[in-house]
């Protein structure tokens, strides 16, 4: 098992806090296998990627000056498209992932019937761009030049302590300290955030507006 491309931790950095020698290997797999998790369970909470990427994607217009972006910090937009045109009078806002414009993002509805009444929206507007963070397991300070970590450390920290939550239930449960029927009463990582962590999380959630 490997780490993902969204992991959001090391391996090392969770051996580190569970106090497990670098060198024993016996649990490596089983928790890489829960960092991938864990980090899938907090980007889902927070509705974003956080690694950094190039992304290709569509947005309904709002009819309004400002457009929210799926992913961000925003790093740079490459391309901006409204009903198949090229738009260049924006301005970016990156660390909201916000792009704004003055003349207004043309709104995406399609229209029908005899008076031409507005029914539904279409994905008129495409965004490509580059956002996200690096991540602790791409940072290389070898490099040149060095390529440095820049991902919140609150962020890091919640996927070690849900990974360890994880790990230490496991870990009774092997013990026979609790059952596996009342291990199965918590099936799935993202269930399992406790409120503590969900109060860091809630920082970088990106809110979904329907």
């Amino acid at each position: 098992m490997a780490l993902s491309v969204h992991a959001l931790t090391t391996l090392a950095a969770v051996k580190d806090f569970l106090k497990i020698e670098i060198d024993d290997n016996q649990y490596d797999t089983l928790l890489e296998r829960m960092i991938n998790a864990a980090s899938e369970a907090i980007e889902g909470y927070c509705n974003r990627h956080f690694e950094r990427g190039v992304y290709d994607e569509l947005y309904r217009g709002n009819g309004r000056q400002l457009l929210g972006l799926n992913q961000y910090p925003v790093q740079a937009v490459t391309l901006v498209e409204a009903n198949g045109a090229r738009i260049t009078d924006y301005q970016v806002y990156k660390e909201e992932g916000m792009l704004y414009r003055l003349a207004l993002w043309p709104a995406g509805a399609y229209f029908t019937g005899l008076v031409g009444d507005p029914v539904g929206s279409t994905r008129n507007i495409r965004v490509v761009y580059e956002a996200g963070y690096v991540l602790p397991k791409d940072e290389d300070l070898q490099a040149s030049p060095p390529i440095i970590r820049t991902l919140p450390y609150d962020l890091e920290d919640a996927c070690i302590e849900l990974v360890a939550l994880k790990f230490n239930q496991r870990q009774e449960e092997a013990a026979g300290k609790v059952t596996r029927a009342q291990a199965d009463y918590q099936t799935t990582y993202q269930q399992d955030i406790p409120p503590r962590l969900r109060q860091v999380l809630d920082r970088h959630r990106r809110l979904v507006v329907v």
